[in-house]
């Protein structure tokens, strides 16, 4: 292995300074005339460097020769740029190279340690060696971009466009392991279609085919880790939570994206704090407003070297107590942040055991990797040692003892199994595999691959899209369509505990490929919060609804700071924090407390209640009433003023309202199927007879006074077989409609669950609406029937003054029925069947009292008014129209 360094300066990409190079050849004489008049000019800022002079930053790299190069650009040291205003009349200081990361040492001795076992292995590239050229990027992006072009070229000092390398072909470059540092290299690989796999990068972004169709990478999509965050807010109740990030483009996008997935799973972000670096030190402003903040839930979206200045400037303020969720892992995290972060989850990708690289990596020492720049200088820094003494710089340093070794240090600052370590080392078994594919595809080229050859770059991403390997810890690898790895997550949970000792316990998985809604699975028992009684802690805008109470917005809100608002009647809530409360099913009713549905109460109409026991009671004294008046006019049948009214009509109308009257107990009590179904018909029948007994008595006399015209067809209908006939036929008809009813659509007992509320009212289901409308239709048009010809006979003579009195129990039938409608449409429940029953027995008390309270009162109290009405009124009445027929007709009458 060989030291490098070679100058370089600041470079934004070069795809972006090849695009317009062209440009600006075509423009450069306008060009210098510009520039020399600007260096005319009196103070003006000039760089005595050429502008095709890179000035040296003293990049590093470690390189091996071998027939086929890997180009590996990563990050052992972080990088510290000096702050400053920058006025662009100058040029910025470059980034520095300061502390070394013992996890980023990882990555590179994963590096080497696949490439070492890739070359033992005489089957994957027989007679070939794998070579490397690993650059440390120190998390800059300029180093990132002066690194590829360093490999690209061959040698310490680029030359873009051009490649010096004589030892070996390049293949394909591994890197970054930040995103924004893999944009920069990839800006410039994908110029010259090199195949590039990251072992870090997560941005979503980086899986647009069409955009980057030669990218690939070894770590799980970061949408996923969007999608877990967003489960485990939902899972945990957290609605309201903070977001902190840095202010690189990557994780800008990362929060948008994240902020989306939350908010499309109903939870809100209370605030975004964006860290700068040029601010990172001076956080009292950005603190003041997380510790303010009714979140105590934070998410922190950053790379690890920007998240220690976040949590140490938090750690000063000791009062802060927040819970964080962090997607991605923490490397080696200082022990004093442990009480700081105690409690949280972070999200980690699945952890696997390399065989044989713990020992490999205990093993690492400068005496062992001699010529090994990076170790040497790793070594220097965490041990304050050299492969050998040295004091040539005035200063001694001692050489490094055999224990001065990884091992040395807590391995809970660093895991040996980190899974971006294994995430490394994958990527580069599978350039291997493919370039295996490439060159050993076919039988007939592994002759051509023994010496100097040219590799074809669209063969190895064509084979690379279709790799399927099994690595040595037993894993599947392939590609999917986005070149992205399958692969599941940890949540991990970290924990300080009393004695100021620290654990990483893992706690739950997330599974990419299962159904949804089992993706996510976390032991919560698992879990210590650091809570007083381990209770998980709240992240809320507004407390937890009750139950029996719902969600409701509040303007100019965010959803998550809703309002709680009781169910309305007939709805419940039996969980907490309802969107939208339930409505009980049309038999059941809330609960006081609406967090419950319960039973309806039934109800009907029973003769048990007041109402219902008046009814029946009015029912049996009207009946009985019409039972001593039909007694009456039977013991008097004998008398003028009976005879004189038809007294067959008189009786069966008398019959019927006894039986109308007795048909309403039907309607009172628990409603059966036969009760039911003969209710509304007996009804109907009943009350049909009983109007066409009225229409027969004032048809009759109609009939008799209209037959005396000489030559009258209504002579063959005087006498009392007229009236039969039309109260048969009449009453035929209802019967008709009755028969077809039940033919069609019986009525049937039924729950009325709509009419109140609260309570479910046990009735008679019509069946048919239309036939229950068409039978008492039938009933209104004999009435109205009835009136109009009872209006019409009322001033015949004084012997048939009925008439007047039909006319008058007729108009109070119709009030009664007219009024009917509308009260019966008003009324609920048992209340319908109580008008229903209120309006039969108006009705036929109307007919009762007044047709037959007159004859009742002359035959009991005025006698005398019966006998002088034979006597005198008759024969008056009878003289006045002085005909033989009319008297003959009067005679059917009297006699």
């Amino acid at each position: 292995m060989k030291w490098n360094t070679f100058p370089i300066d600041k470079i934004r990409g070069f795809q972006h300074f090849l695009k317009i190079f062209k440009e600006l050849y075509c423009l450069l004489p306008v060009l210098l005339v510009i520039v020399a008049l600007l260096l005319t000019l009196p103070g003006s800022a000039r760089d005595q460097a050429s502008a095709c002079v890179l000035e040296d930053q003293s990049p590093s790299g470690v390189q091996q020769d071998g027939d086929i190069i890997l180009g590996i650009v990563l990050s052992l040291f972080r990088s510290r740029k000096d702050h400053m205003k920058i006025e662009f009349n100058q040029k910025p200081s470059p980034s520095r190279c300061i502390s070394p990361s013992i996890s980023y040492y990882q990555h590179y001795l994963a590096a080497i340690f696949a490439i070492e076992e890739i070359n033992q292995n005489a089957n994957i590239l027989p007679n070939l060696t794998l070579g490397y050229r690993i650059y440390d990027a120190c998390t800059s992006e300029s180093r990132a971009a002066a690194n590829t072009l360093s490999i690209l070229s061959g040698r310490a000092a680029s030359v873009p466009n051009y490649s010096c390398n004589d030892k070996g072909t390049l293949a394909a470059f591994v890197g970054h392991l930040l995103s924004t540092l893999t944009y920069v290299v990839l800006d410039i690989t994908a110029i010259y279609k090199f195949p590039q796999i990251s072992y870090g990068a997560q941005d979503p972004a980086l899986g647009d085919r069409q955009q980057f169709p030669t990218f690939y990478r070894t770590i799980i999509n970061e949408k996923y880790h969007f999608v877990t965050i967003s489960q485990m807010l939902k899972m945990f109740g957290w609605t309201w939570v903070g977001i902190i990030c840095s202010d690189d483009e990557s994780h800008q996008r990362a929060v948008n994206k994240m902020s989306s997935e939350i908010t499309k799973n109903g939870g809100c972000v209370a605030f975004v704090a964006v860290y700068t670096v040029e601010n990172i030190w001076t956080l009292s402003n950005s603190i003041e407003k997380i510790r303010r903040s009714s979140a105590n839930v934070i998410i922190v979206s950053s790379n690890s070297h920007f998240l220690h200045r976040i949590l140490i400037s938090m750690q000063l303020n000791i009062e802060l107590k927040k819970y964080f969720l962090f997607p991605s892992s923490l490397e080696n995290m200082s022990s004093f942040l442990f009480s700081l972060l105690n409690g949280s989850l972070i999200l980690s990708g699945h952890q696997r055991a390399i065989p044989g690289f713990k020992e490999f990596v205990f093993n690492a020492h400068p005496t062992k990797f001699s010529d090994d720049d990076f170790t040497n200088l790793v070594w220097f820094i965490l041990f304050g040692c050299s492969k050998s003494a040295d004091n040539s710089s005035g200063i001694y340093i001692p050489a490094c003892s055999r224990n001065d070794t990884l091992s040395y240090f807590d391995t809970s600052f660093y895991a040996i199994n980190n899974y971006i370590t294994y995430n490394m080392y994958v990527a580069v078994y599978a350039l291997a595999h493919s370039l295996h594919k490439v060159l050993y595809g076919e039988p007939h080229e592994k002759q051509l691959y023994k010496s100097g050859f040219h590799l074809d770059l669209y063969k190895l991403n064509n084979h690379l899209k279709s790799i399927h390997f099994q690595t040595a810890s037993g894993d599947e690898i392939f590609f999917n369509e986005h070149g992205e790895v399958q692969g599941n997550l940890e949540i991990e949970n970290w924990i300080s505990y009393p004695n100021e000792t620290t654990a990483i316990r893992k706690v739950g998985t997330f599974n990419s490929s299962a159904p949804p809604g089992e993706q996510l699975l976390i032991n919560k028992s698992d879990i210590i919060w650091g809570t007083p009684l381990n209770d998980i802690p709240q992240s809320v805008c507004i407390g937890t609804c009750q139950l029996g109470y719902r969600k409701m917005e509040k303007k100019g809100l965010p959803v998550c700071c809703y309002e709680c608002v009781k169910c309305s009647d007939g709805e419940i809530s039996n969980v907490s924090d309802m969107e939208n409360c339930i409505t009980c099913p049309e038999d059941e009713w809330s609960n006081e407390n609406r967090n419950k549905c319960i039973k309806k109460t039934i109800t009907f109409l029973s003769y048990a209640e007041p109402l219902g026991l008046i009814l029946a009671n009015l029912a049996v004294l009207l009946s009985i009433t019409a039972s001593l008046i039909l007694g009456i006019l039977i013991k008097n049948r004998h008398s003028q003023i009976v005879k004189a009214n038809n007294e067959e009509l008189s009786y069966s109308l008398l019959l019927t309202l006894i039986l109308s009257f007795l048909c309403t107990l039907l309607f009172i009590g628990k409603p059966m199927k036969v009760t039911c179904m003969f209710r509304q018909v007996t009804f109907a029948v009943i009350f049909t007879i009983s109007i066409s007994s009225v229409l027969g008595k004032t048809v009759t006399v109609l009939i008799a006074f209209h037959a005396i015209t000489p030559g009258s067809m209504l002579k063959i209908w005087v006498g009392k077989r007229a009236p039969r006939c039309l109260v048969l036929l009449l009453s035929l008809g209802e019967v008709i409609i009755c028969f077809m009813w039940f033919l069609h659509c019986p009525p049937f007992p039924d729950y009325d669950t709509r009419s109140q509320p609260s309570v479910m009212t046990l009735q008679c289901n019509e069946g048919s609406a239309v036939a229950f409308y068409i039978a008492v239709g039938y009933i209104g048009m004999l009435a109205s029937v009835s009136f109009i010809t009872a209006y019409l006979a009322r001033r015949l003579p004084d012997i048939f003054n009925e008439a007047s009195h039909i006319t008058f129990s007729m108009l109070v039938f119709c009030c009664v029925w007219v009024t009917f409608i509308p009260a019966y449409i008003s009324s609920k429940g048992k209340y319908m069947v109580a008008v229903e029953i209120f309006a039969i027995l108006s009705s036929s008390s109307g007919l009762l009292g007044c047709i037959f309270f007159p004859k009742c009162y002359i035959i009991l109290l005025k006698p005398e008014r019966n006998i002088s009405w034979k006597a005198t009124s008759t024969k008056k009445s009878i003289n006045q129209y002085n005909s033989p027929f009319v008297k003959g007709i009067a005679s059917c009458f009297v006699e």
